[in-house]
């Protein structure tokens, strides 16, 4: 796998530091676009090649200073939170890409949620349930996530801790996408698909097993 440079977003995360641990131990480099620095643990920031940019995603100084990093891969695990209100991330994306295609990146991938409904998919009940559930309980969310599918590369179903799994990737409806993914399955699917590209500008949901 060629070494790359990655700006990484959502990097203090459970999934992003999962990643950001997997990706320096792959050799690549990387760098952190976070709003607290102090929340990057040593397993990261002394794990390999690791520079760090703290701001948020309304400041366009700090925009411009992760998007003149020098990277060349563009990765975020960010979603909405607890108490979400607005359209942070839609917000931010819509100031960061234009800044990242000013600057020699390449890739841009990132974690959307299976709510989000993709014109390729299959759509069973199931699915549509769980969208339902998203917009009535946590409608500035799934605003948000609505935002960001403009931009997205991969969608994932619930997320557990569990152990690495053989990871299936396709349009919701595909008989092997369920309702499962473990952080670790995903990270690793992530890092084939910087290398390999197979899902470029396209929307897979990511699964375990149905």
């Amino acid at each position: 796998m060629p070494k790359q440079h990655i700006l990484v977003l959502g990097a203090t995360g459970p999934s992003g530091l999962l990643f950001c641990e997997a990706a320096l131990q792959a050799g690549h480099a990387l760098t952190l676009f976070v709003r607290n620095a102090s929340k990057v643990p040593q397993t990261v920031t002394e794990g390999g090649k690791v520079n760090i940019i703290e701001g948020a995603l309304t400041q366009e100084d700090r925009l411009q200073a992760a998007a003149e990093c020098g990277a060349t891969v563009f990765v975020s695990f960010a979603g909405p939170g607890y108490g979400h209100q607005g359209t942070p991330l839609t917000d931010g994306y819509k100031r960061l890409i234009p800044l990242l295609s000013q600057n020699r990146f390449e890739r841009a991938i990132v974690l959307l949620t299976a709510s989000w409904i993709a014109p390729e998919d299959n759509v069973a009940l199931k699915w549509k349930l769980i969208a339902g559930m998203v917009r009535m309980f946590a409608g500035n969310a799934y605003a948000d996530i609505n935002g960001i599918g403009n931009y997205t590369m991969f969608r994932v179903p619930f997320l557990s801790d569990a152990g690495p799994a053989e990871v299936h990737s396709a349009y919701l409806g595909s008989p092997n996408i369920g309702l499962k993914l473990s952080r670790s399955s995903m990270v690793q699917w992530v890092l084939r698909e910087i290398d390999e590209a197979r899902w470029t500008g396209k929307a897979p949901c990511l699964s375990n097993c149905e």
